[in-house]
């Protein structure tokens, strides 16, 4: 009866002691270190109660199994790390039965075959935890992904502050009484498809709406997309630009287009 509450006390005060650590600020920084030292020191106070005791290794069995058990489903220990606390945990009572002398053969076997048995059962619920955590993370990571490519597509096809207003859950419906719109379009666009190769008139396009985006940004005016090969800005809606500036944006535009075209030739 004494080696019984002496082990449930050793067990108590290992679970709340580790709780305790791991949940602190030091805790969290080394939260796997804390939980392995914890786990092996435990294992090795059990083992050294146990030599204590008469048949303590045969009574306390159950105790290190369940020490062996909780430690696999509780603690934040990688498989490497639970596989080295195992190890300790297993060779200190085998070690610590053997040198007890006060197990018959019988006594022996059983006590080993259980402490083996929980240590297979803990080992392989670590991997199953491990493995669902590692879904979980890498299903995560793919999800942050998506919402990466969703918004970068979204900050492409829209306006910065539209889609940053869209990402906020708010709805789109402004009214401008004075806006003036500017749409330009790429002469000789279909002769440039069949004369260049898709990946080459992709990055000319690129080029273009790059030069588009730079005037856009000189004269205060707002790309709002580009459709095919046009280009499509306003002037006077979210920030307020005067009619000149749109007149500035296309002459500007215009003139570097023609700078770009002859580069390409």
């Amino acid at each position: 009866a004494g080696t019984t509450h002496l082990i449930r006390g050793i067990v108590a005060a290992y679970f709340v002691c580790a709780g305790l650590l791991t949940h602190s600020v030091l805790g969290k920084r080394h939260i796997e270190l804390i939980a392995l030292i914890s786990g092996c020191l435990a294992s090795l106070a059990l083992s050294g109660i146990f030599m204590l005791q008469n048949k303590g290794f045969f009574l306390g069995a159950a105790g290190y199994n369940f020490v062996l058990v909780m430690a696999s489903t509780l603690f934040f220990l990688r498989l490497p790390s639970f596989l080295f606390f195992t190890l300790v945990s297993v060779v200190a009572f085998s070690i610590g039965a053997v040198a007890s002398g006060d197990l018959g053969r019988d006594e022996l076997f059983i006590s080993l075959s259980y402490v083996l048995g929980a240590a297979t059962l803990a080992i392989v619920a670590c991997w199953f935890r491990e493995s669902a955590n590692r879904a979980q993370f890498l299903a995560e990571k793919a999800l942050v992904k998506e919402k990466g490519r969703a918004e970068s597509l979204l900050y492409n096809v829209l306006p910065e502050f539209v889609a940053e207003r869209i990402r906020k859950g708010e709805a789109i419906a402004d009214a401008y009484g004075d806006v003036s719109v500017i749409f330009s379009d790429l002469v000789g666009s279909s002769e440039l498809a069949r004369r260049l190769s898709p990946k080459h008139l992709v990055e000319v396009l690129n080029r273009v709406f790059t030069v588009g985006d730079d005037c856009a940004e000189r004269f205060g005016v707002e790309k709002v997309k580009t459709i095919g090969d046009a280009y499509f800005a306003v002037a006077g809606a979210a920030v307020k630009t005067t009619p000149e500036a749109a007149i500035k944006f296309a002459v500007n535009y215009i003139e570097e287009i023609a700078r770009l075209a002859d580069e390409l030739n």
